[in-house]
């Protein structure tokens, strides 16, 4: 299965609820595609995370190079920002500095005070460090991001390289920061 079609099903399967889409399409397929330079074991006291603060937050994700006409160009506005992020002002990362780090966004109203901190995002047995280097601002897509935060009060959406190593794609995630 193709890395594109890959990560388009797991979208849809994250954002429709198509269980046993997932099931039936992903069968045999390796879902957590997390190397071992930036998984973090299943393990409860890794890094004294049983002393961390854990807090609820709504997990989305975006791709900073969209495919032009994608929805993510389109109705995101990922096209008009393709490889910057609100933490460089002015300054566009390449394609290949994206895919090397764990890229993170935050609702604007959170970007002043996590602006560059390490988060540490878990679902399950899953683990991922994960740097806010960027915002979601409703002004870019009407309002989605308030929208997205509703559920929880928290915002963390994940670039797709990042999502993609994490292994979730949406839905509610604990999350805590590492230096803050």
């Amino acid at each position: 299965m193709s890395a594109l079609l890959h990560r388009t099903l797991l979208r849809k399967i994250a954002t429709e609820g198509f269980a046993v889409l997932a099931l039936v399409a992903l069968g045999g397929c390796d879902v957590n595609q997390t190397s071992a330079e930036t998984a973090l074991a299943p393990n409860p006291d890794l890094e004294g995370e049983t002393e961390l603060t854990w807090q609820e937050a709504t997990l989305t994700n975006f791709e900073s190079y969209p495919d032009p006409g994608s929805s993510e160009c389109i109705e995101f506005s990922g096209c008009d920002y393709a490889g910057y992020f609100a933490a460089f002002p002015g300054v566009q990362q390449s394609p290949e500095w994206v895919e090397m780090h764990n890229i993170a966004a935050v609702h604007s109203d959170d970007f002043g005070s996590l602006r560059g901190k390490t988060l540490r995002v878990r679902e399950g047995g899953r683990r991922i460090d994960v740097t806010v280097y960027d915002l979601c601002s409703d002004s870019d897509c009407d309002g989605c991001c308030s929208r997205n935060r509703e559920e929880t009060g928290f915002l963390i959406d994940l670039e797709i390289n990042t999502a993609d190593r994490f292994g979730v794609y949406g839905g509610v995630v604990q999350w805590a920061c590492l230096d803050c």
